[in-house]
């Protein structure tokens, strides 16, 4: 998928973008020891979106930061 700039920076301003929260587990003890923040986009028409679909067109952009 390609989008433009001026579209991420759409989105970053109405706040499409989600964290999602995978929790880390301890392999010998089964117990929750972090987590990884994972990002998708609540996109209008294509619905949600996982990082590898926008994270190559946001860091191309430099819109890393704002993110």
């Amino acid at each position: 998928m390609h989008f433009s700039a001026f579209r991420l920076q759409q989105a970053i301003r109405n706040r499409e973008f989600t964290p999602f929260y995978q929790p880390i587990v301890c392999a010998t003890g089964g117990e929750v020891v972090g987590c990884e923040m994972l990002a998708r986009w609540l996109h209008p028409q294509k619905g949600l979106l996982s990082a590898g679909n926008f994270i190559p067109a946001i860091e191309a952009t430099g819109l890393g930061g704002a993110l």
